[in-house]
């Protein structure tokens, strides 16, 4: 009985923050991982309540996002563009034919990732 009681609190501290208590998903794409056929990288944006919305990069199975690596907010530029100059980096996000691709650039270096096959893509 500890052992499940401890497992549960467990999973409400460490559960995810949202920043609204209703977000919508406005784009959501996956491309399966190709060590482990049960895992996925996923791309998700997010519209929160206030109209914001949020670009999140992270890993799960093929009905969902279980963990977050990077998130950040966005402001959408055309129907399938989304971008973020923050200080410390810049965030270019482009849906072209049901497929999403970004790039993420810091310090000199980019990291560019495609061919995320989406699921949901916003209203033109």
């Amino acid at each position: 009985m500890k052992i499940l009681s401890f497992l549960f609190l467990a999973g409400l501290v460490f559960q995810p923050v949202v920043s609204s208590a209703n977000p919508h998903t406005v784009v959501s794409c996956k491309k399966r991982s190709p060590l482990v056929y049960a895992s996925f990288t996923w791309v998700e944006i997010i519209q929160a309540d206030d109209q914001s919305l949020s670009f999140q990069y992270g890993t799960g199975l093929e009905d969902r996002m279980s963990e977050i690596y990077f998130d950040s907010q966005v402001t959408q530029v055309s129907p399938n563009e989304f971008q973020d100059q923050d200080p410390r980096y810049d965030l270019s996000v482009k849906i072209e034919k049901s497929k999403l691709s970004f790039s993420l650039s810091s310090g000199g270096k980019t990291v560019k990732k495609k061919n995320f096959k989406c699921e949901t893509l916003p209203l033109e």
